[in-house]
């Protein structure tokens, strides 16, 4: 399986969004609740190549697949669950004016079926920033893969903060 954070920042106040979907009445569990985009591979195609289709099926984002990041995997077996996927994460910046034209004009929608996707796999399309994650309900662990990159995000900024005082920048 893969996951796909799509983060979206907005370059004027260095803020930055989760794109994340409300799972459908299509969806065979968790059906109500947040979730980042996530799905299955198909045959003969690369992790990359899987994270941008579902990442357009899902939510209208066309992507190429050299410009998403991975991240790592995840083969966690979660309690309850009846079946283990090993998830590869990717993670992508988008532009938040692009994204959020793309919501305000139809660009980025539910849709999934005209794209290749499943009809009503997607209820809702919404941007949550760091303070809003926890006001919803999020399928599986994915509030927990959010916060997993946050700190990612921060530990790699210190790592760049600290080499550019090393080389005396």
């Amino acid at each position: 399986a893969v996951c796909i954070i799509p983060v979206v920042i907005d370059t004027k106040t260095d803020k930055m969004y989760i794109l994340a979907s409300k799972r459908g009445p299509a969806c065979p569990d968790h059906v109500g609740k947040w979730n980042l985009t996530c799905g299955y591979l198909d045959y003969d195609e690369t992790l990359a190549e899987a994270a941008s289709r579902e990442l357009y099926e899902e939510t209208g984002a066309l992507v190429k697949p050299e410009d998403l990041h991975f991240w790592g995997i995840n083969d966690a077996v979660r309690p309850g669950d009846t079946k283990q996927n090993v998830t590869h994460r990717f993670w992508i910046a988008l532009d938040y004016e692009e994204i959020s034209n793309g919501l305000l004009s139809g660009g980025i929608n539910t849709d999934t079926e005209s794209r290749g996707g499943e009809k009503d796999e997607v209820s809702e399309i919404k941007l949550f920033d760091a303070q809003s994650i926890d006001s919803v309900e999020w399928a599986f662990n994915h509030k927990e893969v959010i916060y997993e990159f946050i700190q990612t995000l921060i530990s790699l900024r210190g790592i760049e903060e600290t080499s550019s005082k090393v080389a005396g920048n």
